[in-house]
């Protein structure tokens, strides 16, 4: 029996894509991250999607304080605003 180095059958089968999840040695994966980042329409794609979001966010922020500040009762009202900072902070 040998001592160290690789052993015949040792490790994760041929095809095996578990390294997709953790991605840090995946070869697929950092070949598609370059192919997405090299492509000038595909850039484009991501970057509105994260802006949409962004103006989303935005949007939601503004309707929620405006929805609290119709409600008369004072400490209802604090308690959404904080409830609403909490989860802002949560999705960034």
């Amino acid at each position: 029996m040998t001592r160290g180095g690789r052993r015949s059958g040792a490790g994760a089968p041929r095809g095996n894509l578990n390294a997709l999840k953790g991605g840090n040695h995946s070869q697929q994966l950092k070949a598609a991250i370059g192919a997405l980042v090299n492509n000038d329409e595909t850039r484009r794609v991501l970057l509105a999607i994260v802006e949409k979001r962004r103006r989303e966010r935005i949007r939601f922020q503004a309707l929620m304080i405006a929805s609290a500040k119709l409600i008369h009762n004072a400490e209802l009202s604090a308690a959404i605003r904080k409830k609403l900072e909490e989860h802002l902070n949560e999705s960034e």
